[in-house]
């Protein structure tokens, strides 16, 4: 009895590594605003930055929107939503836009290296999205805006190869641990015998 209690316990536990975790999304919370400028050069008041997550049934609608809306990759690489951010006009940005005019937004995005390629997805007013040509540096991202609202930050990544999904354990390290517990148990049992 012990011997079949032992063997379904290391099965049990075999078959758990190859359950897959539920992995939260990878979209940035962090997104800041760290400079907006007019046409002119004059420094405007920041915008209003609320961060969009899928934590609710509009912000899931909104990423999804953003992901069929961006832009396709160079050979071998991928876009990725990086972050997703509604931003809100002050009342010195607004009085720019009613001019005509554009602004300059430099938002603050933690991952972003100024040797990646990105874009920025602007949701105009009639509800759909258009790419603006953006600039990267280190963890900041800038681009000109004509109107403000949710705005997704797209990064273009390598891709190499397909990426393991988070608890993705594959048969070969499954079948290892079966023959190691197997090994332990034969060698349990023969020092038992002897």
């Amino acid at each position: 009895m012990k011997k079949f209690v032992t063997f379904a316990m290391a099965a049990v536990l075999c078959l758990s590594m190859g359950m897959t975790a539920m992995a939260a999304t990878s979209v940035s919370k962090d997104t800041t605003v760290g400079k907006t400028v007019a046409a002119d050069g004059t420094e405007l008041a920041n915008p209003t930055v609320t961060a969009i997550t899928d934590e609710t049934e509009e912000g899931k609608a909104l990423l999804k929107e953003a992901e069929s809306a961006k832009p396709k990759a160079g050979a071998g690489n991928t876009t990725v939503i990086h972050a997703v951010i509604d931003l809100t006009a002050s009342a010195d940005i607004q009085a720019r836009f009613d001019a005509g005019e554009k602004v300059k937004i430099t938002l603050n995005v933690p991952g972003i290296a100024s040797s990646d390629k990105v874009s920025v997805l602007h949701k105009k007013a009639d509800g759909t999205w258009e790419t603006l040509a953006a600039t990267a540096g280190t963890n900041i991202v800038t681009a000109e805006f004509s109107s403000l609202s949710p705005v997704a930050i797209v990064k273009e990544v390598p891709t190499t190869g397909t990426a393991p999904k988070t608890g993705e354990f594959g048969f070969a390290g499954i079948l290892s641990v079966i023959v190691v517990c197997g090994a332990g148990l034969v060698l349990v049992n023969r020092k038992k015998a002897a």
